[in-house]
């Protein structure tokens, strides 16, 4: 990333049957903007367990889709 560019903000969707992901959230959201050097409000957490549709609401893993905006100063 060049100086000129800055991470504006950052959201990511869990899907996953466990861990719950709302009691860690928090926490959650607090390592990555210490990781990213950003503000903790600039960062979003959704979960969701998928009611059980797909394998990952079935138990079998962790999916995890991020969107990260980028802001050229």
């Amino acid at each position: 990333m060049s100086s000129c560019t800055r991470i504006n903000n950052v959201g990511a969707t869990i899907e996953a049957l466990r861990p719950r992901i709302y009691p860690i959230r928090a926490v959650m959201k607090a390592n990555i903007a210490h990781l990213l050097a950003i503000g903790v409000d600039a960062i979003g957490i959704n979960a969701t367990t998928g009611k059980e549709m797909t394998p990952f609401s079935q138990g079998a893993g962790i999916q995890a889709s991020v969107v990260v905006r980028l802001e050229h100063r």
